[in-house]
């Protein structure tokens, strides 16, 4: 009976903890109903706790069929701690069940009754989870890491959910047959071979997205360049033209002046200033690629009856342009996605003020917001959007790249505006 007590209190903290970590990838906000809380946390770790008591006699087909209830009821859990109900609520349950039964028969080599072996089992995946949370919530990088597994396709997580399965399977036939002697050598170092593989394949596919997400940038940077100079060319074909016409104008104005034809001359005249005026170079960063980026964001935010204001200079040393690019890049895509949530007819202003003083590059672009967003620890963002797949990875990738030059990002809001503060060193020997 203690154990039963103690393993279902375990249970119940260990459901806690899985609740928060789901909550900080998925990026959604835990349900504020208290009643809602505990009783989604009670339903996770009563799933578990009937798991444990459901007899290994059972027939399988009607043991199998206790397990899919119990799946479904745990899923109801996660449903109700986030107020919602959605696909991935329905995966992770599955999974949870899972994990714990590799966590089971990995423990077999320590006890072999089942209910000692299920506390200690849920014990250690508590563990884990507060490890990971731990982890989460003192280093920035796992969270570029989290934001980056967000958008793996979901036929690779139902990959990985077949893979544990058939490994706990493994475990269980092997710790069952004969050679039970020798699974109990090897089991512990398959698993952690198993594990690493499952990592590293993760790991090539999030490098892969990166790499793309990369290229795409270096992509618009050229795309940026070309537009530059090709406006460049224009201005200066079209200074040509008015070159090759400047001594007509001035004979034409000579006479009217000898002529006395004052009116005229200064008519003339204005026609020439209207001929003359070029195209008005709408930002001057210091930086003709940021002076691009930044107009071709503009046209994009004045869709949504938003104007982008710069104050201040962008150095063009000191800085890869790839890695500026990459800031610039992600903070106007998401403040002017803020921006498109309004269908106010009102004026909105993205602000950007850019300083640049002995080495020292500080960056705050500031745009109206008009949903809730909860920040939480590492700079993290819940919001209500629905689509989350993509959703927070620019930040991830902004924090990432500020960190190349020993910097600092910070996000905050403030009477409605989202600010997102930049300072970093830059490195002389970057072009």
């Amino acid at each position: 009976m203690f154990l039963r007590i103690l393993f279902f209190i375990i249970a119940i903290l260990q459901n806690t903890i899985l609740i928060k970590l789901i909550s900080l990838f998925m990026e959604q906000p835990i349900t504020s109903n208290k009643l809602m809380q505990i009783s989604s946390i009670v339903l996770c770790a009563s799933s578990q706790f009937v798991l444990t008591l459901s007899s290994a006699s059972l027939p399988p087909l009607l043991r199998f069929a206790v397990l899919i209830v119990l799946m479904v009821t745990k899923a109801g859990g996660y449903c109700l701690s986030f107020g919602k109900c959605s696909l991935a609520m329905f995966y992770l349950s599955p999974l949870s069940f899972v994990v714990s039964s590799n966590y089971s028969n990995i423990l077999r080599l320590v006890t072999t009754s089942n209910m000692l072996l299920n506390t200690i089992s849920c014990a250690a995946e508590s563990a884990v989870a507060l490890l990971i949370l731990l982890l989460i919530n003192r280093r920035s990088e796992i969270v570029v890491v989290i934001q980056s597994l967000r958008v793996i396709p979901r036929h690779l997580y139902i990959v990985i959910l077949l893979f544990l399965y058939l490994m706990s399977l493994f475990e269980f036939v092997t710790f069952s047959s004969e050679f039970a002697e020798i699974a109990r050598i090897l089991i512990l170092p398959v698993t952690i071979m198993c594990i690493y593989i499952v990592s590293k394949i993760l790991r090539i596919y999030v490098a892969e997205l990166e790499h793309k997400r990369m290229s795409d940038l270096l992509v618009l940077q050229f795309e940026n360049q070309v537009e530059y100079y090709e406006k460049i060319n224009s201005l200066y074909t079209e200074f040509r033209a008015f070159r090759h016409d400047f001594r007509n104008h001035m004979v034409c104005l000579r006479t009217l002046i000898n002529e006395n034809e004052i009116e005229k001359a200064i008519a003339y005249l204005n026609d020439i200033e209207t001929l003359s005026s070029t195209v008005k170079k709408n930002y001057d960063t210091g930086n003709i690629i940021i002076d691009s980026l930044l107009d071709s964001k503009n046209e994009k935010a004045n869709k949504y009856n938003t104007s982008i204001v710069f104050d201040g200079c962008v150095p063009c040393t000191g800085i890869a342009n790839v890695d500026i690019c990459t800031i610039f890049f992600n903070a106007l895509d998401n403040a002017i996605e803020a921006c498109e949530k309004s269908q106010s007819t009102k004026e909105k202003y993205i602000n950007i003020e850019s300083e640049y003083h002995q080495g020292y590059y500080s960056l705050r672009i500031k745009n109206p917001v008009f949903e809730q967003l909860h920040i939480q620890a590492g700079n993290r963002i819940l919001t209500s959007k629905s689509d989350k797949l993509l959703h927070g990875f620019g930040i991830a990738n902004t924090i990432k790249t500020v960190k190349k030059y020993d910097g600092e990002t910070k996000i905050n809001v403030e009477n409605g505006d989202f600010i997102l503060t930049i300072g970093l060193w830059l490195k002389h020997d970057e072009i």
